[in-house]
């Protein structure tokens, strides 16, 4: 999988449109995650808002929970909690 890596102060981050084009989903989708809280804290640059790069595993399981398990993100939130 190759997406695009942002640097900020020594961490690495990713947009939420990349995160929708690596794992094929509706941008609207991401953002709906990242507004619920599942993704933590972003950080706003030129092309929006990026989140650390480590959050990737995690909206993996968060799709698939959703997608394959239909577990809401309420549910998702009690079995994965809220990102740092």
């Amino acid at each position: 999988m190759t997406y695009e890596l942002i640097h900020i102060e020594g961490e690495a981050y990713v947009t939420l449109e990349t995160i929708s084009r690596c794992y094929e989903c509706e941008l609207e989708w991401v953002i709906e995650i990242y507004d619920y809280g599942l993704l933590g804290r972003g950080r706003s640059v030129d092309s929006g808002l990026a989140v650390p790069a480590s959050i990737l595993d995690r909206v993996a399981t968060i799709w698939r929970l959703q997608r394959h398990q239909g577990l809401d993100f309420m549910h998702i939130e009690v079995l994965l909690g809220r990102a740092d």
